[in-house]
């Protein structure tokens, strides 16, 4: 029914190419890839330091703080639990800071032309926002899913805090059933 008014150079919808199914994302927005210029750009940065002794102090540090967050970057992919998540996004966003404060240090005491450090330490910038931001968000939402809600009567109890959708159904359940009762109404229980 449908292949009779279909019109003989078209796809389907499911054919049809999207720029998701393409796999075309911004660059800008894809987060591995971003810390992995960012640790690229602190390599050449550390190599195109002087050779002395203050400098070759600061090179081991950002190389060190500047490089963690794109080799570690997948520690926090592969979180066990949300709070794993934000512990490991939090140490993350305290190697950037770190970083940004050295690359601050270097284009204060003039190391480097300051033409250079500006879009490094822009993009230091912008990466310590998106991860506080990141952690945030994640700590905000850790912390509704960690409350935990009993329904109960008597002795029997089942924790739904981690199923909203449950938790809605068995208040509406209750709401229906304890409908009658009035406050200050007590249920026996049994001990056997």
């Amino acid at each position: 029914m449908y292949a009779a008014t279909r019109q003989p150079d078209s796809t389907p919808n499911a054919q049809r190419p999207t720029s998701n199914a393409q796999g075309k994302t911004n660059p800008r927005f894809n987060l591995e890839d971003r810390l992995l210029e960012f640790s690229a750009r602190i390599i050449r940065l550390v190599d195109a330091l002087p050779n002395t002794r203050a400098a070759n102090h600061l090179a081991g540090q950002i190389l060190r703080s500047g490089t963690s967050p794109y080799g570690n970057h997948g520690e926090v992919e592969a979180a066990e639990s949300r709070k794993d998540f934000v512990h490991k996004l939090k140490l993350r966003l305290k190697e950037l800071k770190e970083t940004r404060r050295w690359l601050r240090l270097v284009k204060k005491s003039k190391m480097l032309p300051e033409k250079n450090m500006v879009p490094i330490l822009a993009e230091s910038e912008e990466l310590v926002r998106i991860f506080f931001a990141s952690v945030r968000t994640a700590a905000k939402k850790s912390k509704m899913t960690s409350c935990f809600f009993s329904f109960g009567v008597g002795r029997w109890a089942l924790d739904v805090g981690r199923f909203p959708l449950l938790l809605s159904i068995l208040n509406a359940f209750a709401a229906q059933v304890f409908a009658g009762f009035g406050p200050g109404t007590h249920f026996p229980t049994t001990t056997s």
